[in-house]
């Protein structure tokens, strides 16, 4: 009796590797993404005074503006923290364009630190 098992295990590999290649080269369309936060289109920033440009206040809120705005997006910002740093961003932007650029930089410091964000 003649065994052909060896020739027959490497044809099963052969096909078991040419087919988890070929799932490589599909022309399917992606997967559809998840979808946005409910809230996601919030995340512009607040309505309010015009801030001083190229003022350091400004561009420290538009960084914090920036940063909460993508964390909303991403679903990472619960509602009602949302809600509540937009409040303090339009403190601190109100401080800015009155002119207190020191006190807006406070402001937008401690609203980082209070919802766990590290130093802007």
């Amino acid at each position: 009796m003649i065994r052909v098992t060896a020739p027959k295990a490497s044809a099963i590999f052969a096909l078991a590797l040419a087919a988890g290649l070929a799932g490589c080269n599909s022309n399917a369309a992606p997967a559809a993404s998840a979808p946005a936060s409910a809230y996601a289109s919030e995340s512009a920033r607040p309505a309010g005074p015009p801030l001083p440009p190229g003022a350091r206040c400004t561009n420290e809120i538009d960084k914090w503006q920036a940063l909460v705005s993508k964390d909303v997006r991403n679903g990472m910002v619960d509602r009602s923290v949302y809600n509540k740093i937009e409040g303090e961003i339009a403190e601190a932007q109100s401080a800015c364009a009155a002119g207190h650029g020191e006190q807006a930089l406070r402001l937008v410091q401690e609203s980082r630190a209070r919802h766990g964000y590290p130093p802007g």
